[in-house]
């Protein structure tokens, strides 16, 4: 099995990970499960980071702390909304054979978690191993998202690596390691995705773990070793479960034992005590029975067992022990763990104790050594008395060593004691904490009245200011430098400093005038696609207002407008009629086919722009219509069955007579009405005719039009089509006499059968045919604010907040019309004066240029009084535009933040009047998300939050109005979706045959579509109910009913929902109706669910509404005997030119694939373009009748050039021709020429209805062609092709002209990332995920969902799942939407950007800067954290004092300025300062060789940091010559200079948390609960004190902010050694994050070296296979990087400081180089 053994490692080794962010990016609010082995060994087996020794016989009570630890860990992820069970399997219990101590862990942990599942809230499970089949079922059941296990390693230790500290059972955790590995890789091949809990790190709200998903570790190598890796598990364990030795011991107990601890007498001994006194005292008989020696040390033992329960913590907190190898003590020890794993692992406690189940479960804390020896300690040194014990304990432990004696045949009297039988231990002491607090005398001007509470003692001790060697005492003027903005300047960078100062004019003004040029064909794109775009917007008068001016109107004028408008109505009804007539017998005789005739027809009764205005004519026309389709149907009944489609035809009937009736009503009479009712009564449509028949008799009795829409069912006006329909209005005032309508309809031959096949009902032929063009009910209503079109209520609402100068968080789905409330917004700032702001911000560049786009086409605006001034301005790191000169600047969240804080942009701030923040949810990512929450506490003026995807919208406005008091915040949300989604998987028949056009007329059964309920788990249901957002159709709604009928075999208490008898009154059935139907209908199901006679009904209606198993099985063996893998990057790009052949024969283009990679986006458009290209070469060849043309046509172009040639030479012309001065003309000399190299349309996806013009198109083109290199230029034939690529790496013209493209619905396909997923308004039917990715979670799988089925364009959108397997979709189709969590935000760097700001002394600035010190949105349900923050502002502050950064003014001084413009890089930038202090650089750039290679690896160890994770590969032996995969060490002097930075971090935040947890210790208690089961400790109450405890309380540690089951295993007190025990190890009431520390832990050995690499080799490739960076992250963080270099190199040339120009001229190689590999690479 070795081979086996190395192939799993090898495998592992290479499969490539992610550092992803388990909360927001992975897994969000879904299941996942924690292998609780692994939990196990991550604490076990990295005692450097989590103080525990299990190697140590005498430490501090180790089992509670490590029971501690792990309900911290489980706690932080509850804290952060993370939703896990824990799972522990059998069989690994192997693994912990080798050392009785932790076979005891192991059970301890198990038992606990087991035993508090109540109340920990997390759910326990135990199973045999990973191939039981309840684990098999459980998966299933269940579906979590992903496992959290292990590999044998943790952040700090492996166990493949050679040590010289002993590593206990090396030999069975090495074989664990590969049993792990083994279900990594198990799990991986079950489609179950993988998290590593070794390097787990907990930043603000988000959780950073190394995963892998399925779609990057399996392929068919790894597929067929899937049995084998089974196999060498399992023999593994069989080998580990040798190592058991219980079959060993001899140590039994009698019947008669066991009658004595079970009898009445001694249960006051076990119940009180619990299952720890009985662990102890039975495995103390095994001991005592057969080494009679230890009976002195038994007695100590039990005492100190009895004292657990009965003193506090902090008095265990004792010295450390030191003593002699093998003492008696230890050896004690050692025996006593051997027969306590014995008897807890074997179960023995049940066998023995009959009420042992029932004892409390206090094992948790099992035992103490440390005070099992200093008890040892006191005994010896005689001040340990066991008759002078406190009386409750002297009792409760006399009963207890009274039995054990008894059972053990001794007499107490027998047991003789000799001090020298104990061993000789003494106290360590050497680690203690100086807690004296001794601030610097700062002076916190701006924060004085904040601070003022705290009373801190100060001492002005200048040797504690780090001043450096080197480093100027006066800071240079400060102002924000954005030196990527001069990035990006064309052919500037070319010219020389002089020609640029003198041109700068005329380039700024070619530069305006090409963005404009591009602005102006981006609007063009826009006009149309987007709902409202044109709609305008007005300020209306108060009605007072309108009274008051309002001219009286006298009779006569009266009577004179009322002949006015008859006589207009006359003439309007002349001239509609004339134009109809004409249209009947000149127009529509000239369109053959029935669709033709009724698209002319649509086109004609909803333009605006035709003369066919007069509400008769109008009716006229649609009974016209109306008629066409009678007549074709007629044909279509003849036959002997009805063709494919009939139902459309049915449909487009059924609807046309509803429109009719509800909006020409008033003009229908009793014939006509008749009409209608006869051709339902042939359909057979016998209750949509009752329904209309009355609504003819109510609108017959009605009075008014108002009345009339009364009466008209809910929903409104029939929606026709996806056109919009023409209003009708009234032509004439009351009292006009009007003609009537005067016209034939023929009703096809009574002979033909009209009526609807296979004796269907009206309802279900509503539900299953028509329900995506069913009426919606939006709401909408009459807004005097609102032209052409009415407004839903929530935008009402959204609207009088706007106008009311109010906040609010919007929350509705996507294509809802929230881009329509964000112009009124702004329009309204327009309006009110010329100087008052409006920003939008927008998370992405695409989506900032679109709503720039959008501004700058709608609102047109002159500023006389101040000249040069605009409407719009655009802000992003790469341009701006306007951008201090604009009432409406649109701009990305970094840009906002750089602005509020800048001291120089104060003015500009406070004119500032709204912030619209744009999806919103972007304040949960995890690079980014600090930001938006900094922007939200900033603003002081009115907001305006929106989303789509918000999993809290309640809370989250909570903590925004707390924000923005005393203003108003109200929360608006909808969640009705105006298109309905539909879901399929597309599984194709293989192999999947030649390609002939993509356009086919047949379809083929690929596309299969999704019943919701199919991925439903009963078990989730029935604890939690169903998904919040699951959406069933109305066919979808009868499929499940008929399957709820089925399997019940017809249940009476669902016969009401049968939809004939439901909807039997309704007759015409809307949106609404439906609704409704739906919610009863999954009322019906949970209570199935829930109900156990039913239960097995749900079960049965979701596997008969499944469809994809049996496919996906067939397509999995199908492609694996064509040695291809199903979910293969190989498969997608062979199928994908079969998937859209799919969709256009089903008329599903144009469409979005989403596919997370950006270079498999680009491989997937480029085997498009190329397998179309040679298509349509192999057909050609082929076509005898196209190689003639060419030929042909070859031959006559060619004799029209010579013909041209000669006619210009003056030579060749004839005698006569006397026009010798004009050219020849071409008009009938020359006929056209067959164009041979025109693409063929049947292998292109360019939309000849809508293609762009060719020459705007050739232009379009021109200007991408001159942006893209050579070897991208296929990018242009993809296009021709009808294909465009959307991501962040392509150049940034092309992705404008492919939106521009698919919005104008010239392309059909697109290929993108997650791009598109943020609000881009780019239109399209259906969305594709193709391919399964990590990043693919329940809120990027809703936002890219949204992108299909765009309100006014499709009645319904359409989502396919390409290449994902069946369980990742079911997973995404039940997620629900995560829950936004907050940042601990406030950091160093923030800090000294403020009093950077409020140096200038603006009061804007005060109170702009005063709500980043109120509540942040992590700070949500902790409120205790707002207390702390002024401690941390003040030590914060105390950093910066005395790093030199600022006086004891708090004013700026030194490198201070250098610090804030890297603000990005922190706490890079921190350590960079103190470098430069030091004259580090200034030594290195004087050195003649190497200095750019060491400044680079400085900076790479700074900035951009990114970890690997700790395998083997990363000790792997290179030579120099090969890549680097790890940074080198750094410099000795260097190391020695960042080290003494980060002791002297930690000092002042340790006196920060010490000195908080001193002054608020009544408050924040003693910190003696377990964080998740609330045990506390000690459980009993305080005994009164006697000699005994006031020793033990001598010689305790003292301390304040370290968690006391931390300080009592580790004996540390408030002495931190790094970040991580400070941050991790403290009083759980006290809250530091990691984020917020500028420390930087040099002693990281896997530091990636992808930056140095780059630096050296230039080459992209390496950094993706060999540094493992994700290829989409690998240009976004050379990016980062490379701005932080240019940061560096302007801060050092703006401060023009004689000695730092060699530094300078170092940093500008190091950029120099850099620059020209990164333009190289990316050209």
């Amino acid at each position: 099995m070795e081979d086996i053994k190395t192939y799993l490692n090898e495998w592992y080794n290479n499969i490539h990970d992610k550092n992803v962010d388990l909360v927001n990016e992975f897994g969000g609010s879904e299941l996942f499960l924690i292998e609780g082995d692994c939990l196990l060994f991550d604490f076990l087996y990295d005692g450097e980071r989590h103080l525990l020794d299990f190697n140590e016989s005498f430490v501090g009570g180790q089992f509670l702390a490590l029971i501690f630890l792990i309900e911290s860990f489980l706690d932080r992820l509850q804290q952060r909304g993370c939703k896990f069970h824990i799972v522990f399997f059998e069989a690994q219990k192997a693994i912990w054979n080798f050392d009785p101590k932790f076979r005891i862990a192991r059970e301890i942990v198990f038992s606990h978690l087991k035993s508090y599942q109540n109340i920990t809230k997390i759910p326990f499970f135990n199973f045999d191993n990973w191939e039981s089949p309840e684990f098999i079922e459980y998966l299933k059941e269940r579906r979590p998202l992903f496992i959290l296990l292990g590999d044998g390693t943790t952040e700090n230790f492996n166990i493949d690596c050679d040590s010289e500290v002993p590593i206990p059972g090396k030999k069975s955790m090495r074989l664990a390691s590969i049993v792990w590995k083994g279900l990594i890789f198990v799990t991986l091949h079950n489609d179950l995705s993988v998290a590593l809990i070794q390097g787990v790190e907990f930043k603000d709200s988000h959780v950073k773990a190394f995963a892998f998903d399925r779609g990057s570790t399996v392929d068919l190598t790894s597929l067929s070793k899937r049995d084998d890796i089974k196999s060498l598990c399992m023999n593994i364990i069989e080998e580990l479960n040798k190592n058991n030795d219980d079959e060993k011991f001899e140590y039994l107990l009698s019947d008669k034992d066991k009658e004595l601890l079970n009898s009445e007498e001694n249960q006051k001994i076990w119940l009180p005590g619990g299952k720890r006194i009985a662990l102890i005292i039975i495995s103390l008989i095994g001991l005592l029975r057969n080494n009679s020696k230890y009976w002195f040390l038994a007695k100590i033992f039990l005492l100190h067992i009895y004292l657990l329960d009965n003193i506090k913590l902090k008095s265990r907190t004792l010295p450390s022990i030191s003593s002699g190898p093998k003492n008696i003590g230890i050896k004690f020890l050692d025996n006593f763990f051997t027969y306590c794993s014995h008897v807890l692992c074997n179960d023995i406690l049940n066998k023995t104790l009959k009420n042992f189940e029932d004892l409390e479960n206090n094992l948790a804390d099992l035992l103490d050594t440390r005070l099992f020896a200093v008890l040892i300690k006191l005994k010896k040194d005689g001040e340990l008395d066991f008759d002078n014990l406190p009386i409750s304990l002297k009792q409760e432990f006399d009963d207890a060593w009274n039995l054990l004696t008894t059972l053990c045949n001794n007499n107490n009297s027998n047991i003789s004691y000799e001090p020298s039988q104990l061993p000789t231990l003494e106290f360590d002491t050497s680690l203690s904490y100086d807690s004296n607090l001794s601030l610097l005398p700062v002076n916190p001007k701006f924060f004085s009245n904040y601070l003022e509470d705290l009373e801190l003692e100060s001492v002005n001790d200048e040797s504690k200011i780090y001043k450096g060697n080197y480093g100027p005492t006066v800071e240079t003027p400060f102002k924000y430098i954005l030196p990527w903005l001069s990035s990006n300047r064309g052919d500037e960078q070319q010219k020389s400093a002089k020609y640029l100062e003198k041109h700068a004019t005329s380039y700024k003004t070619r530069g305006y005038q090409k963005y404009v040029s591009f602005m102006n064909r981006y609007v063009e794109s826009l006009e149309g696609t987007q709902g409202f775009f044109k709609q305008t917007i007005k300020s209306i008068k108060p009605e007072s207002d309108k009274k008051q001016n309002a001219p009286k109107v006298s009779n006569s004028q009266k009577e004179r407008k009322e002949r006015i408008l008859q006589e207009k109505s006359k003439q309007f009804y002349e001239e509609s009629e004339k134009f109809l007539n004409s249209v009947i017998a000149n127009e529509l005789p000239r369109h053959t086919t029935i669709e033709s005739k009724l698209s002319y027809l649509d086109s004609i009764l909803s333009s605006e722009k035709n003369k066919l205005k007069h509400s008769l004519s109008i009716a006229r026309g649609q009974f016209l219509k109306l008629q066409i389709l009678l007549e074709h149907w007629g044909k279509l009944c003849q036959r002997s069955e009805l063709v494919q489609g009939w139902q459309k035809f049915a449909v487009d009937i059924y609807r046309q007579i509803f429109y009719i009736a509800f909006n020409c009503g008033k003009d229908l009479d009793e014939k006509r009405q008749g009409i209608l009712l006869e051709i339902l009564k042939s359909l057979g449509m016998r209750d949509s005719r009752n329904r209309l028949k009355n609504y003819f008799k109510e609108i017959e009795s009605s009075s008014s039009v108002t009345n009339q829409e009364k009466s008209k069912p809910k929903g409104g006006k029939v929606k026709k089509g996806t056109k919009k329909a023409k209003q009708i209005k009234p032509t004439s005032p009351v009292g006009v006499e009007m003609p009537s309508l005067d016209f034939e309809f023929e009703m096809p031959k009574s002979s033909i059968n009209l009526k609807l096949p296979e004796d269907i009902t009206d309802s279900r032929f509503q539900l299953l045919h028509a329900g995506h063009l069913m009426d919606r009910n939006t709401q909408s209503v009459d807004d005097p604010r609102v032209e052409k079109f009415k407004p839903d209520m929530w935008q009402c609402k959204v609207l009088d907040v706007i106008d009311r100068d109010e906040s609010a968080l919007v929350s509705c789905p996507t294509s809802s019309g929230k881009t329509f409330i964000s112009f009124y917004a702004m329009e309204k700032v327009l309006r009110d004066d010329d100087e008052g702001v409006l920003v939008y911000v927008a998370p992405s560049k695409a989506l900032v240029n679109q709503v720039t786009a959008e501004v700058y086409g709608r609102f047109n605006k002159t500023y006389e009084k101040k000249p040069g001034c605009s409407s719009w301005g655009i802000y992003t790191l790469d341009y701006c535009v306007n951008e201090e000169k604009c009432q409406i600047l649109v701009t990305v969240p970094d840009i906002l933040e750089i602005l509020l804080l800048s001291p120089d942009k104060v003015k500009w701030v406070s004119r500032i009047r709204r912030i619209i923040f744009d999806e919103i949810h972007c304040i949960g990512e995890d690079r980014h998300g600090a930001i938006w929450e900094h922007l939200i506490l900033l603003a002081n003026v009115p907001i305006l939050a929106l989303s789509a995807t918000v999993g809290n919208p309640d809370e989250f406005r909570s903590w925004i109005a707390k924000a923005q008091k005393p203003r108003e915040m109200r929360l608006i949300r909808t969640t009705k979706r105006f298109s309905d989604l539909v879901q399929y998987a597309y599984v194709p028949q293989y192999p999947l045959g030649s390609l002939s056009t993509v356009h086919p007329k047949e379809r083929k059964n690929s596309l299969i579509p999704i019943h919701l309920f199919s991925a439903l788990s009963s078990v989730l249901v029935a604890e939690s109910g169903l998904p919040s957002d699951i959406k069933l159709t109305p066919d979808q709604c009868v499929q499940l009913w008929d399957t709820m009928n089925k399997v019940s075999n017809s249940d009476p208490d669902i016969q009401s929902l049968d939809p004939d008898v439901y909807f039997k009154e309704k007759g015409y059935i809307v949106k609404d109706d439906v609704d409704r139907y739906e919610a009863e209908l999954k009322k019906v199901f949970v209570s199935w669910v829930r109900d156990q006679s039913k239960s097995s009904y749900a079960k049965e209606v979701i596997s008969k509404l499944e469809t994809l198993r049996d496919r996906f099985t067939q397509l999995e063996n199908s492609t694996r005997d064509d040695n291809l893998e199903a979910y293969s990057f190989e498969f997608l790009e062979k199928s994908i030119i079969h998937l859209l052949t799919e969709l256009s024969a089903q008329d599903k283009l144009p469409v979005i694939i989403f596919h997370l990679d950006r270079e498999g986006c680009n491989k997937l458009a480029q085997q498009l373009e190329k397998h179309l290209r040679t298509s349509e070469e192999e057909k050609r060849e082929g076509d005898e009748e196209f190689q003639a043309k060419k030929k042909k046509a070859i031959a006559l172009k060619a004799a029209q050039e010579k013909k041209k040639k000669n006619a210009r030479d003056p030579k060749k012309r004839p005698k006569n021709d006397d026009d010798k001065d004009e050219p020849p003309e071409d008009g009938d000399s020359f006929v056209p020429v067959f164009d041979w190299e025109a693409q063929d349309p049947n292998f292109s996806f360019v939309n000849p209805k809508f293609r762009m013009p060719s020459e705007k198109y050739e232009e379009l083109k021109q200007e991408i062609r001159a942006k893209l290199p050579e070897e991208l230029h296929w990018l242009l034939a993809a296009l021709d092709r009808g294909i465009g690529v959307h991501h962040a790496g392509v150049n940034k013209k092309y992705r404008e002209a492919v939106e521009i493209l698919l919005r104008r619905r010239h392309l059909t396909v697109v290929i993108a990332t997650e791009t598109l997923a943020l609000g881009i308004n780019m239109p399209a039917r259906s969305v594709v995920f193709a391919g399964d990715f990590v990043a693919l979670n329940a809120l990027q799988f809703r936002q890219m969902s949204g992108r299909s089925g765009r309100r006014n364009f499709d009645d319904i959108g359409h989502v396919i799942f390409f290449g994902i397997p069946q369980a990742k979709i079911k997973r995404l189709l039940t997620s629900a939407v995560p829950n936004l969590n907050g940042n601990f935000h406030l950091t160093n760097t923030l800090v000294l950007r403020c009093i950077m700001l409020l140096s200038q002394e603006e009061e804007s600035a005060k109170e702009s800067v005063s709500g980043l010190f109120g509540d942040s949105f992590f700070y949500l349900g902790k409120e205790r954290l707002s207390e702390q923050i002024k401690y941390h502002l003040r030590f914060s502050i105390e950093y910066l004092t005395r790093e030199n950064l600022i006086d004891y003014d708090c004013n700026p001084i030194t490198l201070s300025g250098f610090v804030c413009n890297l603000y990005s890089t922190e706490p890079g930038n921190f350590a960079l300062a103190t470098l430069f202090k030091q004259g580090i650089f200034h030594k290195i750039c004087s050195k003649a060789v190497d200095k750019e290679e060491t400044l680079v690896l400085i900076l790479a160890y700074l900035f951009n940091r990114i970890k690997l994770r700790n395998s083997s590969r990363n000790r792997k032996e290179y030579d120099k010559h090969d890549p680097r995969i790890y940074l080198d060490p750094l410099p000795k002097k260097v190391k020695n200079i960042l080290d003494e930075h980060n002791e002297r971090i930690l000092e002042v935040y340790t006196e920060y948390i010490v000195s908080f947890a001193k002054k608020n210790y009544s408050t924040i208690g003693l910190d003696n609960v377990l964080p998740i089961s609330k045990l506390e400790f000690p459980p009993k109450k305080e005994l009164q004190q006697n000699s005994i405890l006031s020793k033990l309380d001598s010689l305790s540690i003292p301390f304040y902010a370290r968690s006391p089951f931390i300080a009592m295993c580790s004996s540390l007190g408030d002495k931190f050694f790094d970040a991580y025990d400070l941050v991790h190890h403290i009083h759980s009431q006290i809250f530091l994050d990691s984020n917020s520390i500028p420390y930087i832990p040099i002693l990281e050995k896997r530091i990636n070296a992808y930056i140095l690499n780059f630096y050296e080799r230039g080459n992209r490739e390496i950094l993706i296979s060999e540094n493992r960076i994700e290829s989409d992250d690998v240009w976004p963080l050379l990016r980062e990087f490379q701005m932080a270099l240019h940061s560096i190199v302007t801060v050092l040339d703006k401060r023009n400081i004689a000695n730092e120009r060699a530094v300078l001229a170092g940093f500008e190689d190091v950029k120099e180089h850099f620059d020209e590999r990164f333009k190289k690479t990316w050209a």
